[in-house]
């Protein structure tokens, strides 16, 4: 009984300090400031990825469509690398080892790729049509299979794995 007592007191005890939430109050604080930058970063890069296009493609018409969907490509792996990063840094600011996660996420991805063999798959197929050129954003598409419609219309965006 003196045991459970023992652990329940060692729970209980560091909420009964003010440092503890004065600590709390201050991630939470630092937290917020965080995504605030990150939010403030991503939306000077995406002004600058778009300015960048509109000045390499100035006077071309040909190039809009391609331009809006390197663009968006572009936007979501700036996005998808900001976000990690804030959140690795919110993760460490908590006491938390990134470096055994992101360790271990390699690991773990080598064994889902194996078995994510058509995701692999997926995302190389969208890599050569954007690359290719093969359609953009705003083109009209309709798509066969098996000499069936199964859907048709404007695209609105391209990622490597989706349309």
């Amino acid at each position: 009984m003196t045991q459970l007592k023992s652990i329940l007191y060692s729970l209980i005890e560091p909420l009964t300090k003010p440092e503890t939430y004065q600590s709390l109050l201050s991630n939470l604080i630092m937290i917020v400031v965080y995504v605030v930058v990150a939010w403030i970063v991503l939306r000077f890069i995406n002004k600058g990825i778009e300015q960048f296009f509109k000045i390499q493609n100035k006077g071309k018409k040909a190039n809009k469509k391609r331009s809006n969907t390197l663009i968006s490509l572009i936007q979501n792996v700036v996005s998808y690398v900001v976000w990690f990063i804030v959140l690795t840094t919110i993760l460490s600011k908590f006491g938390i080892s990134v470096e055994g996660i992101i360790a271990s996420a390699g690991v773990v991805g080598l064994a889902v790729g194996f078995g994510a063999q058509t995701v692999v798959k997926d995302i190389i197929t969208g890599f050569f049509i954007i690359f290719e050129n093969q359609f953009d954003v705003g083109d009209y598409v309709k798509i066969n299979s098996a000499g069936t419609t199964v859907a048709e219309g404007t695209v609105k965006a391209i990622g490597l794995r989706s349309t």
